[in-house]
């Protein structure tokens, strides 16, 4: 796999073996073979002047101090950035490229469920099996290094890197591609079409989400939130706490799994409480859901299946002093379906369950929306398993 430094500006890239040729040109001969291909320099003023730039603004020249991002052009190709036919870009040096050059740099990785990315690959274009398995292990180790030093946390500079999951897309649609223009500073209302290409892949092969040497629970069944061991209960704590966070996801969407991690960290004491709530969540014989309005201490009574407003939900803590933050974990819908009708013990109809999910949609999108990335944040279930840490 050849990994280079950065991808330049479209002007100054060419690939090695047609340097002389406009790239969207050199890739429609690229799988023809022995095809000779002219290695002359600038043709006309324009392209001299093009190539001039290059070298003086962008420094990809041969005598250059700096990297061209990968090969350096030489003699009559002297600022051109000359590529493979196929690479990987290093994002960890792509960030420092550009920021070398006095360029504001933001990257967005875009995260799929890897299952049914891989099939998407083995389709349409790599379908070498190792070959596609190596090229997968290296991006995977160029992501998560660039999201070291440059993500949300990074170790050198942070914010300089945000995920963005292709199934929360999908599922939040507008209220989710809205919460990522705000990250990038674009002032746009602009909403495409939202085509959801993940269903054709979906199997039962394939549903868990997960590698294949994972050994983490597959689907997420539980309507419990994780409670504090009865040694840990102190009757003179505040039945309300301080903060509170409050771990939501549809039934089936892996939400149990990350509200059982954060249980493993948070603490012990009445001031930080973990609450976990999945849309429905209860059983009832007619499966008929309502909606409350919150979720409140453990003292209250609730009908027999029931979804949480979390909007309200999130008003009603605010009102009683609690600063509380809600993670919405999103996962492929189809999955996340598939998980639910097979596991949960209502015995759910597929009609049914969509009418709830779609319910549940509408009251996480409905917080997301008012509260955004002040309350309200979205962690990818494919995005957990792919990074992991």
């Amino acid at each position: 796999v050849q990994v280079v430094d950065a991808m330049v500006p479209s002007e100054c890239f060419r690939y090695e073996f047609a340097p002389s040729l406009d790239p969207s040109i050199a890739q429609e001969i690229m799988s023809q073979k022995q095809v000779k291909v002219a290695r002359d320099g600038p043709q006309t003023e324009v392209e001299a002047q093009v190539l001039q730039q290059c070298r003086e603004e962008v420094f990809t020249s041969e005598y250059s101090n700096s990297s061209c991002g990968a090969k350096c052009g030489t003699g009559v190709f002297n600022g051109y950035a000359l590529y493979p036919k196929r690479f990987s870009v290093n994002i960890t040096s792509q960030i420092e490229w550009y920021l070398q050059r006095g360029v504001d740099v933001t990257v967005i990785i875009s995260t799929r469920d890897r299952s049914i990315s891989v099939r998407g690959k083995d389709k349409n274009h790599c379908n070498i099996e190792y070959i596609r398995r190596r090229e997968d292990e290296v991006a995977i180790d160029l992501l998560n290094e660039a999201l070291e030093k440059y993500g949300a946390f990074g170790s050198i500079k942070r914010g300089l890197v945000i995920v963005s999951s292709y199934e929360a897309l999908m599922s939040m649609k507008e209220e989710y591609l809205f919460g990522l223009y705000k990250q990038l500073g674009i002032n746009s209302t602009y909403v495409p079409s939202f085509s959801d290409g993940n269903e054709k892949y979906v199997t039962d092969a394939n549903e868990a989400n997960m590698d294949e040497k994972s050994s983490t629970a597959k689907h997420d069944v539980s309507v419990h939130q994780p409670k504090s061991e009865a040694k840990d209960v102190n009757p003179k704590d505040l039945i309300l706490p301080k903060t509170l966070i409050t771990v939501v996801g549809l039934e089936g969407s892996g939400s149990t799994f990350l509200s059982t991690a954060l249980s493993k960290v948070m603490p012990t004491d009445s001031k930080s409480r973990l609450q976990h709530i999945s849309l429905p969540q209860g059983c009832d014989s007619e499966l008929d859901a309502t909606t409350v309005d919150a979720l409140v201490p453990e003292l209250a009574s609730y009908p027999g299946r029931f979804y949480v407003n979390i909007t309200s939900h999130i008003e009603w803590y605010l009102s009683r002093g609690v600063d509380m933050k809600v993670v919405l974990v999103l996962r492929d819908k189809t999955i996340s379906k598939k998980a639910k009708l097979r596991n949960h013990h209502c015995r759910i109809p597929p009609e049914a369950a969509d009418v709830e999910d779609d319910a549940a949609m509408k009251i996480m999108r409905e917080a997301y929306q008012k509260y955004g990335e002040e309350r309200v944040m979205i962690v990818s279930y494919e995005g957990l398993m792919q990074f992991k840490q």
